[in-house]
């Protein structure tokens, strides 16, 4: 009654209450402040999180400098772990450019972060599915360390640190984010050995790990001994705690978000922020587009270089122009991706001087065909090259070739001799100036493309024993007075020596299947 009687006459009379002895518990809910982060001079550093300290009567914001170690995350399902990720990887991106710092996702859980896939600092997101992208991801990791390893011999330096010290900027700071350890080591279990050597030496490479877990047993000492920094969730097996920290009194309340962090040899409780504050998860999903494509404006410019090697379902000149690093030539065609490596194909037309291309026409040839005129077309129109065709009667290449410059088409089979002799005078004429040492005049010279897409025109040349020596002095004896043959209309079986004089494999320097 007295207390009622109290609050009252101070509602009454507008007297304030005295702030309480004691501050307040932690929120269960904490979005990422909207205030302007001050970057650090060194180091990868964001915030994540607010802790108490109830002993000193103190709440603070809690960072983590990804440069300075692993960090490891353990908890239950439903805790808070994937969203934790997302907190990291919003802060890098708002934070750090492209350019700075790269993220690799690894989602062995709900696959929820595969929605970060086209943010532009992400390199790629590999799934448990993800078969040959994560051998590729493994063998990408590896080489860039030896290639750190091997550059940092060669300046002086010891560690990524002193790299970055030193003023260097070549190389960013490879952050890479694995959801679910344990599902990795049953599914991945021929990688492990390959993961563990990353967590091991890749720190002072600059690569740092982010691993979450939903239990610690099976993680074993091996991997702890690699991370440095460590959080834990609610756990369902309250021994979890003491395999993560060593003689840890603290144990995180049953919320979301709510974790035991390590903070000079002390352990706190501390809330971790949500990077995308929505009831429904559709609506989440919105936020993080919007996000995503609000920073990717910010680096329009910034073309990604560490894009996880694959072979996409459908593969454009687009796609592979980018990862290829080797500089193109002149007459150097894009033409795929090789599956052994990952690594562009390309055809060189001053250097294989024959094409055969084979195959059924329902898997892709055609399609190839069309893209490869195509690639010739632009050369011609830059009056680079000058193409002969000689098509099936269905007139197959004639909508691609109409009305362009610098072509001679037909859909006769007769007229391949025509377009031989043609072509021989002109390369002749060649040869004689360049054995005149007049070398640069046959360089400024066209490009002779000839065409048989029809397998007539290659009958026609057999049975003419005259034509058939022309031909045979094009793709010998003038080879190399800028003159390239395709024969794309091969049958589609192994190339045997009783085959057309044309398509004799003795002669045919290169051959797509």
């Amino acid at each position: 009654a007295v207390v009622e009687y109290v609050k009252d006459y101070c509602e009454k009379k507008g007297i304030e209450r005295l702030p309480n002895i004691c501050l307040p518990p932690l929120p269960e809910n904490i979005g990422i402040p909207e205030k302007v982060y001050e970057r650090k001079e060194k180091g990868i550093v964001i915030p994540i999180g607010f802790y108490d300290d109830p002993s000193r009567q103190f709440q603070g914001e809690y960072s983590i400098d990804l440069m300075q170690g692993n960090i490891f995350i353990l908890g239950s399902s439903q805790y808070g772990k994937t969203t934790l990720l997302q907190t990291m990887i919003k802060q890098i991106a708002v934070n750090y450019s492209p350019s700075e710092v790269c993220i690799y996702i690894l989602d062995f859980a709900s696959m929820f972060l595969k929605n970060f896939s086209n943010l532009k600092h992400v390199g790629g997101v590999i799934t448990a599915f993800d078969d040959e992208k994560i051998k590729n991801f493994m063998k990408m990791i590896q080489e860039s360390m030896d290639l750190r390893r091997e550059t940092f011999s060669k300046l002086g330096v010891t560690s990524y640190s002193s790299y970055v010290e030193a003023g260097y900027k070549d190389f960013p700071n490879i952050i890479i984010f694995l959801e679910n350890l344990t599902a990795f080591k049953e599914l991945r279990g021929n990688l492990e050995d390959a993961f563990l050597n990353i967590c091991r030496d890749g720190l002072s490479l600059g690569i740092t790990v982010v691993i979450t877990n939903s239990q610690a047993g099976g993680i074993g000492f091996r991997y702890l001994t690699n991370f440095a920094t460590r959080m834990t969730f609610t756990c369902n097996n309250t021994m979890d705690y003491s395999a993560v920290f060593d003689r840890c009194k603290v144990t995180p309340k049953e919320i979301p978000g709510r974790t035991v962090i390590e903070l000079n040899k002390n352990f706190y409780e501390c809330q971790m922020y949500v990077p995308f504050d929505a009831e429904k998860e559709f609506e989440k999903v919105e936020m993080m587009r919007s996000f995503i494509k609000e920073m990717n404006a910010k680096y329009a410019d910034y073309r990604n270089t560490g894009l996880i090697p694959e072979v996409p379902d459908v593969v454009t000149k687009a796609y592979v122009m980018p990862i290829d690093d080797k500089k193109y030539g002149e007459f150097d065609l894009p033409v795929g991706i090789e599956y052994s490596d990952v690594s562009p194909v390309r055809i060189s037309m001053d250097q294989i001087h024959k094409l055969g291309i084979s195959g059924k026409d329902d898997y892709g040839k055609n399609e190839f065909i069309a893209y490869l005129v195509n690639e010739i077309l632009n050369k011609c129109l830059e009056n680079r090259a000058k193409l002969y065709v000689i098509d099936k009667v269905s007139r197959e290449v004639e909508k691609l070739v109409q009305d362009k410059e610098n072509v001679t088409y037909s859909w006769n089979a007769e007229d391949v001799k025509t377009y031989i002799e043609e072509i021989l005078e002109i390369l002749k004429g060649r040869y004689d100036i360049m054995m005149r040492g007049d070398t640069e005049s046959v360089n400024n010279e066209p490009f002779i493309v000839l065409m048989l897409n029809a397998k007539e025109a290659q009958g026609v040349i057999d049975s003419d024993r005259n034509v058939l020596a022309l031909y045979n002095d094009i793709v010998g004896k003038y080879k190399n007075l800028k003159v390239f043959v395709i024969l794309s209309d091969l049958e589609n079986q192994s190339p045997t020596y009783s085959m057309s004089q044309v398509q004799n494999p003795r002669t045919q320097e290169s051959r797509q299947d």
